[in-house]
């Protein structure tokens, strides 16, 4: 037996094949076909969700690296989790900003 990837889509190509030459009249056919279409649609909202997942946990990783490196006191900190993963992005590039202005600074200082 075959086995394919949650991520290699070929099985749906496989799947309409085979819907394709069932002996069902066409509105059968039509239902399993919607059906395929609703499990391809369910898979991808579950590989996004879990590439978004993998995203904010690296940019979460950022950001308090870079909260370290800034030395912001904690109750000047964001509260991270109820944050969206365009805000965490947003912030993490501010904090990167604000780093390499504080760099800039360190070394203009004479």
């Amino acid at each position: 037996m075959k086995t394919t990837s949650i991520n290699d889509s070929s099985w749906t190509v496989n799947l309409v094949e085979a819907v394709t030459y069932l002996p069902d009249s066409l509105p059968e056919k039509t239902k399993h076909l919607e059906v395929a279409l609703a499990l391809v649609k369910t898979t991808e909202q579950y590989n996004q969700a879990k590439r978004d997942d993998e995203r904010r946990g690296y940019l979460m990783q950022d950001i308090m690296r870079l909260i370290d490196q800034l030395k912001i006191p904690s109750g000047n900190q964001r509260v991270l989790k109820a944050m969206t993963t365009s805000q965490l992005d947003a912030y993490a590039e501010d904090l990167n900003q604000q780093l390499k202005n504080s760099s800039f600074k360190h070394l203009s200082v004479p």
